[in-house]
């Protein structure tokens, strides 16, 4: 169902003069993209964030557009950055995760994939990149490009000018590639820890203890206060390039990336933003953590155990508080970064023909359930609910706020068409938005796309191996899937099945009444109403369909058959007990024909529905037969209408609802 959804005007708040002022506008717009990394959404105060400030990222929302309701398509870096730049889901562009080399997943490759910066160079633009890149090697898709080597690292952090310098100040064994706790996150004389980002870091007291009673504690947590001033992080040299990068083209046609970090792990923050921002946050216990307190229907792995690690150490979670401070803390820092690259567009009189475009590759708990980080994998919104705003000002009207459920393969198709590009547009799933922003109407999707993968190992043509391992082994590593739609109303996700690595009570179907529960605390796939359940894989496979996702005949499986890893879930039956269902009109209504897979042992009576295509909350239950019956007409049928059928089955390990929609 398509839907018209009205703007909503956002009050304009003290315009700057100059962006009113600057460059008469070019036949081609200049693009400045702004990533941050692991930024939710509503943290920024446009957003409505009452505990920090963020003036200058709030600058392009209010001298532009903002969408409450993007999402990414995977809350993974290297899968997110891959389709914002593609226009692709995963499945197209072979990256299912983050970049493993060993497991096949080396990145984009033009094989595959249509790259936006390659585009927009043929056309003209002189393209750079600045900061984090993490989806494989670049210069496959370019034989000229102003993207220094040095800047295509897969992490940001792992070289800056100032290295040399900190190694002397604060030093440490560098050569030393043990990340145990001794060597990694050993104390010096001075207090303070090497931690993830090679940046001296003085740990809060309740990290302290996780860190030096933990086994073996996270590489990426460190939270505290950072030595390093800001002026010799690696992000600001990142924006120092930026600005040169502007300055030195401002007579050209450009586009440029700025990729940085923060508020991604690690969460350790530089004065004055840990004492003015962070301390400040905590010492007047503002920092409010949401959801449940680690009960065992929140247990989603390794965000879960560190918070439950703290609280055992400490007694309380005030680790999780300070992590979430600190979170804060960063974003803030972030903006300031932010707003020495708008000025540089000001002061150079850029800003009317320039597109600025600030969002981020997927979000993070913030806390919520008591989760340190984003790695669980139970499909929160928060996860894939990210910020997105749009500012240009010779096209896009200020202050706009538009509900419609974009996805971060949406950006590339919406960037191209404002830069008047010819792109082939038969293998992009996203779908350009740039009508709406320009002020008119646009029909548009009512539902966002959300997926994620595990044990995706890719053979030397980048297919994924689905070899099924011993499934006596607890820990087979079998290859799974999770798919959902998220509307204004609910969330249903589909899981192929749990692959042995995860238990199966968080890879199960879900179904989230996202209306009543913000926190998703209650999967309802086994209490909500069957056929308000099948309507959502319904449209689930409806949106699929015409995308060349591969495993689509999987989505007719029941969506409330057990997930378990010593399944066969391809072949034991249990989920596909009818493999045909098949429907033709006939003068008396519908006749109804079906069969069952081979050997499947029917130890109850069928049940057969029917349901309406236009979305009807309810179906109505035909009749129930005998396992003997093989036909049924549907003389009850409208000639008009469109219908969709399932039976429901038995056999003798449990249900399984066919989901074989035949319209």
């Amino acid at each position: 169902m398509k839907k018209i959804i009205t703007i909503v005007l956002l009050c304009v708040i003290s315009l700057n003069t100059k962006l009113v002022s600057g460059q008469e506008s070019n036949e081609k717009p200049n693009i400045l993209f702004i990533y941050t990394d692991q930024q939710t959404v509503g943290l920024t105060s446009v957003e409505g964030n009452k505990l920090i400030q963020t003036p200058n990222i709030d600058r392009i929302a209010r001298e532009g557009a903002m969408f409450p309701n993007a999402f990414v398509n995977l809350p993974s870096c290297s899968p997110s950055r891959a389709s914002l730049v593609t226009g692709t889901f995963s499945w197209k562009h072979k990256v299912y995760d983050n970049e493993h080399p060993n497991r096949g997943i080396m990145g984009i490759v033009p094989e595959f994939s249509q790259l936006s910066d390659r585009i927009l160079h043929d056309d003209g633009y002189v393209v750079g990149h600045r900061g984090k890149w993490h989806i494989g090697n670049k210069k496959l898709f370019f034989d000229n490009n102003t993207t220094p080597p040095e800047f295509d690292f897969p992490y940001a952090g792992k070289n800056y000018p100032y290295k040399d310098e900190m190694q002397a100040q604060y030093p440490w064994d560098f050569a030393n590639p043990d990340y145990s706790k001794k060597s990694y996150f050993e104390r010096s004389e001075g207090g303070w820890v090497k931690g993830k980002a090679i940046l001296p870091t003085q740990l809060t007291a309740d990290w302290q203890k996780y860190f030096f009673n933990s086994i073996k504690p996270i590489k990426w947590g460190d939270v505290g206060k950072n030595l390093v001033p800001l002026e010799k992080w690696y992000e600001w040299n990142i924006v120092k390039e930026v600005c040169e990068f502007i300055d030195e083209n401002k007579s050209n046609t450009w586009a440029m990336t700025m990729s940085i970090s923060p508020p991604h792990d690690p969460w350790s923050v530089p004065d004055p933003y840990y004492t003015k921002i962070a301390k400040h946050l905590l010492d007047n216990n503002l920092i409010k953590l949401e959801g449940d307190e680690l009960s065992p229907k929140q247990d989603t792995g390794l965000s879960t155990r560190i918070g439950r690690k703290l609280k055992e150490l400490n007694g309380g979670y005030r680790g999780v508080e300070e992590y979430v401070a600190n979170y804060l803390a960063l974003v803030a820092m972030t903006d300031v970064l932010v707003g020495k690259v708008l000025d540089k567009l000001d002061d150079l009189g850029l800003a009317n023909n320039t597109i600025v475009v600030f969002t981020s590759d997927h979000g993070d708990m913030k806390g919520m359930h008591y989760n340190v980080g984003k790695i669980n994998e139970k499909m929160y919104n928060r996860l894939f609910n990210v910020p997105l705003f749009f500012r240009y000002p010779d096209k896009i009207p200020a202050g706009q706020i538009y509900k419609q459920r974009v996805s971060n393969v949406d950006i590339m198709p919406t960037i191209l068409d404002f830069s008047e590009l010819a792109f082939s547009r038969s293998n992009i799933d996203g779908k350009s938005f740039k009508t709406l922003l320009e002020g008119e109407e646009q029909e548009w999707r009512d539902l966002n796309f959300i997926e994620d993968y595990h044990n995706a190992n890719l053979d030397t043509d980048f297919n994924i191996s689905t070899d099924i391992p011993d499934s006596s082994d607890k820990e087979s590593a079998r290859f799974s899937y999770t798919l959902g739609i998220v509307d204004d109303d609910y969330k249903y996700c589909f899981s192929r099945f749990s692959n042995g690595r995860y238990p199966v009570k968080y890879t199960s179907s879900r179904f989230i009444d996202y209306k009543e529960d913000l926190t998703e605390v209650n999967n309802l796939i086994n209490s909500a109403d069957k056929y308000l359940i099948y309507q959502y894989q319904y449209r689930l496979k409806k949106y699929l369909e015409g995308k060349n996702f591969p495993y689509i005949d999987e989505i007719d499986r029941s969506p409330f058959a057990p997930r378990d890893h010593k399944r066969d879930f391809i072949q034991d039956g249990l989920n596909e007990i009818v493999i045909a269902l098949k429907a033709n009109n006939v003068q008396e209504g519908i006749n109804l024909k079906w069969e069952f897979l081979q050997g499947a042992q029917i130890t109850k009576e069928l049940k057969l529905y029917r349901i309406n295509k236009s979305g009807a909350p309810n179906g109505v239950e035909l009749g129930i037969f005998d396992a003997s019956i093989r036909t049924f007409t549907d003389t009850t049928a409208a000639p008009d209408r469109n219908y969709v059928y399932l039976i429901e089955a038995y056999d003798s390990l449990g249900i399984s609802g066919s989901s074989r929609f035949v319209e």
